[in-house]
């Protein structure tokens, strides 16, 4: 599992994921948003935002594209 941590070595999530039928899932996560259905989420509850910078943007920007 690709685990994605920030430089300063804070984790950018907490809790862990599971390997579910269609690829691994955060299951908080999933409940969370799981009122979109397909579309995007527009807000996630409880989310706390991080300060990033333009190298970080670019690198989850490519992870999102892959996936």
């Amino acid at each position: 599992m690709f685990y994605l941590r920030r430089y300063d070595a804070e984790p950018l999530v907490q809790g862990q994921f599971q390997a579910w039928h269609f690829g691994p899932v955060h299951p908080d996560l999933y409940h969370a948003v799981k009122m979109y259905g397909a579309c995007p989420a527009r807000t996630v509850p409880h989310a706390q935002e991080i300060d990033v910078d333009s190298s970080e943007v670019l690198l989850l920007g490519m992870l999102v594209s892959v996936s």
